[in-house]
């Protein structure tokens, strides 16, 4: 059903299209910008202010959940002097337990709001598990930055490739910009990375460990590494697949490796800082 046969079964009296109007002006989302506001000035009448309200109310009080989440959109929103902030933060608790992902989210934002990182990762955790990408990208940022969680970079590096199948665009930007690229053998081509094959095994997490960790602490360090990301593509693309370059150049990567790897640099899956 199309905007304007929606608009015309409002009209004439059906409840259940005059909240779904309702609920496409609260939430932003539905029909276009255009229609969207078109119904924002149409739900602006006192007369229907007062019925979506209570009908709003039974229902969410009947246990919609997305009926919650709209309700508490109205209980926020100051331009249908509707404005009622306990009530909104009511409303919108209840449809996130519910499991109304969009509520999860707006909650998450609040918790953001407070400092309150431990309750922002049990919500964006909350939507992720319901397949949502947006809140898969938060909850990977969680996992990357240690945020109301244990650091683990490998479970944020997976959750980032997950929302990235998904279509998500902040995802795919995110990965892209990543060394070497979402599947580490595009994007920037590097010697170990060449050598090993992938971005991502046990060899070269140690390099980006060791990189992340020692080097970039560190004046020649940091010297160290500009230099080498400026030449290093360029080696590859001119020698990387000539038998003779992998022969004399992995017994000398290894050999770091190995040295880094005694020395306490570990091997498990890394996510680069």
């Amino acid at each position: 059903m199309n905007f304007q046969e929606l608009l015309s079964k409002a009209d004439s009296g059906d409840i259940g299209a005059l909240l779904e109007i309702a609920s496409a002006s609260y939430m932003r989302t539905e029909y276009g910008e255009e229609n969207t506001r078109l119904a924002i000035d149409w739900l602006m009448d006192a007369g229907k202010q007062s019925l979506i309200k209570q009908e709003l109310i039974n229902r969410a009080k009947s246990g919609d959940a997305k009926m919650m989440y709209v309700l508490s959109l109205v209980y926020h929103d100051a331009e249908y002097g509707q404005k009622n902030n306990e009530q909104s933060l009511y409303w919108m608790e209840k449809a996130a337990e519910s499991g109304y992902v969009n509520a999860q989210l707006s909650m998450a934002a609040e918790c953001i709001d407070k400092n309150d990182y431990n309750n922002y990762f049990r919500w964006v955790e909350k939507a992720s598990n319901l397949g949502n990408s947006d809140a898969k990208v938060e909850l990977a940022i969680c996992y990357g930055k240690g945020a109301g969680v244990s650091k683990n970079e490998a479970k944020a590096a997976q959750l980032l490739k997950e929302a990235a199948e998904q279509g998500n665009e902040t995802a795919k930007d995110m990965l892209r910009k990543m060394p070497g690229g979402s599947s580490g053998s595009s994007g920037g081509c590097y010697v170990a990375t060449c050598i090993y094959g992938s971005y991502d095994c046990p060899e070269v997490w140690t390099l980006r460990r060791f990189r992340d960790d020692t080097l970039q602490h560190k004046w020649l360090g940091k010297k160290f590494i500009r230099t080498y990301y400026r030449i290093s593509p360029k080696i590859v693309k001119w020698f990387g697949s000539t038998v003779w370059f992998n022969r004399l150049t992995k017994p000398i990567i290894e050999k770091l490796v190995n040295k880094l790897q005694s020395n306490g640099v570990e091997s498990s899956p890394y996510y680069d800082r």
